[in-house]
């Protein structure tokens, strides 16, 4: 919760007016959230993944050019993160481990689940928006990796 709300700040201090075009510890910053992003845990990805969506809907933080450079590392975390796994009734997934601290059954994990489904591709939406060739360039990339491996 620390990290995200330190994100938050930088968002209400970052404008136009006060432009912060050369962040010493941006990459280290995004570096700490990329890795919150991968953890096992939904919950903890959440808040990761509500920080990122609140970059990217940032007129200034989501035209940084640091910023914009982990865009596409994000995406494919996210992306993986979609599937749904880590029941907490069950024990065939690492986030099922956690998913047994954070919730009580599996219908108290789907609810949660849908937020938080919700949050991730809400944010890609607002990626392909903006850029949509990053998105089709990383479909292109996927595409090309799954079609080599039939073969």
């Amino acid at each position: 919760e620390i990290l995200t709300g330190l994100g938050e700040q930088l968002c209400a201090l970052w404008t136009k007016e006060s432009p912060r075009s050369s962040l010493p510890n941006l990459t280290t910053y995004l570096d700490a959230l990329l890795s919150f992003t991968r953890h096992p845990s939904q919950s903890v990805n959440l808040y990761a993944n509500e920080l990122w969506a609140k970059f990217s809907r940032h007129a200034d933080i989501s035209q940084d050019p640091t910023f914009l450079s982990y865009q596409p590392k994000w995406i494919e975390v996210a992306l993986r993160k979609v599937a749904k796994v880590g029941y907490p009734e069950r024990d065939d997934h690492p986030a099922c481990s956690y998913s047994q601290l954070d919730f009580d059954n599996d219908e108290e994990f789907l609810a949660f689940f849908l937020k938080y489904r919700l949050c991730i591709l809400e944010n890609v939406r607002v990626i392909a928006s903006a850029q949509p060739l990053l998105l089709l360039t990383l479909l292109d990339q996927w595409l090309r990796v799954t079609l080599s491996q039939e073969s």
